[in-house]
């Protein structure tokens, strides 16, 4: 119970706002579950969850799951379908879990942790209703005229004096009340003054949801908003090894809601409180605030079904008068995960930092998924076998490597924790390593990278740079696949030893084909190989077969000469006068036969063509 002695000049030190430096347990408010969860939403819980993992912190949150938005929207679910009498907690309780696991399978979707610890005001009723006891003992809470409780802000505690925000607004009135809709003078007030807030709001037996209210010694009623957190906070203290040091949330929280938060809660354990408070800038959208109550949202299930472009430019329509079924989780496949952490990227990086307002647009998703996928392309490098005749070591690339890592660890043992320096550092040494072949300091680079993108919750796609799809195949699949890869390393191989460059154009056809793209199945091709491709073809007088493809554009649908033609059509009619059955020349224009040695060489320029006119053929169809 509190003491009825609370000192008038407590000493309250200056609170922080940044996250604590050392492991410590966090407390996060929750959504208010009776819609679909939006991007303003997502970005705040990413956030916070790359933050505590970044401290090594574990983190709780709080679900309000009772509110009179919920109650409206339950009583008017519950009219429309023409069911019999009032609602009941337990339709209540039914309508909120739906929403709450829409909340959490699209945190699931994102590569979010799950909080260690979920504590629903539905489940911590009797923990609300001793704190609001609590706090009416020792008088710093009252029961209005109209039979509800509230909490004083007239007290020998400051109210408003800790956060910017909350102290400007508490400065005037105004915020507090406003003249009736029809400019009418407001009621009397069943409060005491226009700034303190309710506890408890009293609901009365004739209400058409009365059913929806819970018996308390104060009268059959509600809670109110801010008095749950506070009293998540005492059930999280009392029941772990180390009190909560850190509380977090968007910044449209800070005030009313922790201002009156850290109010009540001061009073009730007589101490200043919790000191560290991380607050996550809010998600704007053509220049609005993206949330319910402006209809401008962008729920995570349009990121995933809309990735990359966004919906079609179409008016929205009118919001339904009830709820619609809430679509079903996003499968995991690669591009899903792509999606995810593309979203991920933007959050951390390209969207600013984690306590400063964020503007979205699908055009700037598009520059966060080119730079996902750059960071694919070099973690997949470094995630194949490294080439033969590799250079063993480059110093200046291992130097760069070493700078990475120390400014990545620099920002983790900041208070600021700006994790969009790590996103940009990153995107640096990606510069850096697309300009490098493989080698053993490469992978020392991107060893420090994928160390501190794990840390940040990237997904297994970017970190590994292997499509999830294949960790879903049959085993037998798998062994297809990675039989058909080894067959063509070894062609790759032999073609680069023996100078075949039309092995490789064939192997180069089987990687672009459409069919392995869409099943997510990755040849990886190392910069080596790539640069030791293509051998120089040294031009001659004589006819080759890129003459012959000279008048046809690789994007044209002028007819490609058949292969056992190409030496008899365009520029090469004028050379030759003789061929042989499988169209290889055999005499010059003047009758002279063609010796030996540059009969081999149209036969290989042959082997050449044909490879590119089966190739181009594939990509036409």
């Amino acid at each position: 119970m509190l003491s009825r002695s609370l000192p008038h000049l407590m000493k309250i030190p200056a609170i922080s706002f940044a996250p604590p430096t050392s492991p410590s347990l966090w407390f996060v408010c929750g959504p208010t579950v009776y819609s679909s969860t939006h991007l303003g939403h997502a970005r705040t819980y990413l956030l916070l969850d790359s933050l505590s993992k970044a401290c090594n912190s574990k983190w709780a949150m709080g679900i309000t799951d009772v509110d009179n938005k919920i109650v409206n929207a339950v009583t008017t679910s519950h009219t429309l379908s023409k069911k019999d009498g009032n609602p009941s907690l337990s339709d209540m309780s039914a309508f909120t879990r739906k929403y709450e696991a829409d909340f959490f399978n699209s945190l699931h979707a994102l590569n979010v942790s799950p909080p260690y610890r979920t504590l629903r005001v539905s489940e911590h009723i009797p923990e609300i209703i001793s704190s609001i006891s609590a706090l009416l003992s020792s008088d710093a809470a009252y029961k209005g005229t109209d039979g509800s409780i509230y909490m004083s802000t007239a007290t020998s505690i400051p109210y408003a004096s800790d956060f910017p925000k909350a102290k400007q607004s508490s400065d005037s009135t105004t915020v507090f009340s406003s003249p009736g809709e029809d400019g009418s003078p407001v009621p009397p007030s069943p409060k005491r003054s226009p700034r303190d807030f309710a506890l408890w709001k009293l609901v009365p037996p004739t209400s058409s949801s009365s059913s929806l209210a819970y018996d308390s010694p104060f009268g059959r009623g509600r809670p109110g908003w801010h008095i749950e957190c506070s009293a998540f906070v005492q059930v999280l203290d009392a029941s772990s090894s180390s009190p909560v040091e850190c509380h977090g949330g968007g910044i449209d929280l800070q005030f009313p809601h922790h201002t009156n938060e850290m109010h009540q809660s001061r009073h009730l354990t007589n101490s200043p409180w919790i000191k560290h408070w991380t607050h996550t800038g809010h998600v704007e959208i053509t220049g609005q605030k993206m949330s319910k109550s402006l209809k401008n949202f962008i729920t995570v299930s349009d990121i995933f079904e809309h990735f990359p472009d966004g919906p079609p430019p179409t008016s929205p329509p009118d919001p339904p008068p009830t709820p619609l079924p809430l679509a079903a989780p996003p499968t995991l496949t690669s591009a899903n995960y792509l999606a995810a952490d593309t979203f991920r990227l933007w959050c951390l990086g390209f969207s600013g930092r984690w306590n400063a307002r964020a503007t979205f647009s699908w055009h700037r998703m598009h520059e966060c998924l080119t730079a996902v996928k750059r960071i694919v392309a070099v973690n997949r490098i470094a995630t194949t076998p490294m080439p033969p005749n590799t250079r063993s070591f480059d110093v200046a690339l291992h130097d760069l490597a070493e700078v990475y890592n120390h400014k990545c660890r620099s920002v983790l043992s900041s208070e600021e924790k700006d994790l969009t320096v790590i996103i940009a550092e990153t995107m640096k040494l990606v510069a850096e390593l697309e300009k490098h072949d493989d080698c053993s300091a490469y992978r020392h680079a991107t060893s420090y990278m994928q160390h501190y993108l794990d840390l940040l919750n990237f997904s297994p796609y970017v970190l590994s740079a292997l499509p999830f799809a294949n960790a879903t195949m049959s085993s037998s699949d798998q062994e297809l696949v990675e039989l058909l890869k080894e067959f063509r390393g070894k062609v790759r191989e032999e073609a680069m030893s023996n100078g075949e460059y039309s092995a490789l154009i064939a192997c180069d056809w089987l990687r672009d084909h459409e069919v392995v793209k869409t099943r997510d199945i990755a040849f990886v091709d190392n910069k080596v190989a790539k640069k030791a491709a293509k051998p120089e073809v040294k031009v001659r007088e004589l006819g080759t077969a890129q003459k012959a493809l000279d008048t046809v554009a690789p994007d044209s649908k002028d007819v490609l000469p058949l292969p056992r033609q190409v030496f008899s059509v365009g520029k090469n009619r004028e050379l030759y006068s003789a061929f042989e059955a499988d169209g290889i020349p055999s005499a010059y224009m003047d009758g002279e036969p063609i010796q030996e040695e540059e009969v081999e060489r149209l036969k290989k320029e042959k082997k050449t063509y044909t490879a590119i006119y089966w190739a181009r053929k594939s990509m036409r169809h």
